[in-house]
């Protein structure tokens, strides 16, 4: 341990020695002239007053390592409040994260459930129209066969075994496999025009469901699912599509450009 270190440990009190027995004010008293008994004296009195010096310097040793550990102590105690500070001032903005995180949390929990319903309000559309496409096809296909007009069979027998086509159906566009449609739309300033531009689609005849993919940097990408391919046309009674131009447009692919002053 060198003398830095030493320095640094706590400073001990030195026990005061106990008093020993020595010549007291009366023995250092005579009336005697005789030089020796006064050298006997002199020495007893050099003996007392170098017990009081030793006495006294231990004293003043004792006082000035008490003053350093007062000191010390007071040290000890301004750094740990320094440290109970930081704590808390560290304990303080950890809760401040932890809020923060929360409230982040909370709100992309209520734009994912506005999301659900948006999605759900498209399937039950959808379902409503499943379920009622059934019923609707059933007066087209009935009609030719209650007419009280007489048909050429009846002019002309060999007429049955070829009969006449059935009138076109409104419904023709819908038959065979759905189509799957990308439709990127550039300059979407916001989620709300993002979100019209789905539920806009998704009310055009032929569609099946309109499933956002992905929506970044003003770039939306919807897949819609029709029985019919979408051209620009089809947009022009958007409400927020004002100004919007059509960069590409294929059976599969349908690519427009908002204008920068759109909703």
């Amino acid at each position: 341990m060198n003398d830095a270190e030493q320095d640094r440990q706590p400073s001990t009190l030195t026990p005061l020695p106990s008093p020993t027995a020595g010549a007291g004010s009366a023995d250092l008293s005579t009336a005697s002239d005789d030089p020796a008994e006064l050298r006997v004296l002199l020495d007893r009195a050099r003996e007392r007053l170098l017990f009081y010096e030793s006495y006294d310097r231990i004293i003043g040793e004792n006082i000035r390592r008490t003053g350093e550990l007062m000191l010390e102590s007071i040290a000890v105690r301004e750094q740990a409040k320094a440290q109970a500070e930081r704590a808390n001032a560290t304990h303080a903005a950890l809760n401040a994260r932890i809020e923060s995180s929360r409230n982040e949390h909370q709100a992309l929990v209520a734009s994912l459930r506005d999301e659900l319903d948006t999605l759900q309000a498209g399937l039950d559309r959808l379902r409503s129209r499943l379920d009622a496409s059934p019923g609707d096809a059933e007066p087209a296909s009935e009609g030719p066969q209650a007419s009280p007009v007489p048909s050429p069979s009846e002019a002309n027998p060999e007429a049955l075994t070829t009969p006449p086509a059935p009138p076109p159906s409104a419904r023709d566009d819908e038959a065979g496999e759905p189509l799957r449609i990308d439709v990127i739309a550039q300059g979407v300033a916001s989620a709300a025009t993002a979100l019209s531009l789905q539920r806009f689609l998704g009310a055009l005849k032929g569609v099946i469901g309109v499933e956002a993919r992905e929506f970044a940097e003003g770039i939306l990408r919807l897949q819609v699912t029709a029985h019919r391919p979408l051209s620009g046309g089809d947009l022009a009674g958007w409400p927020d599509g004002a100004g919007l131009r059509v960069s590409q447009e294929q059976p599969r692919i349908l690519e427009i450009e908002l204008s920068p002053n759109a909703a």
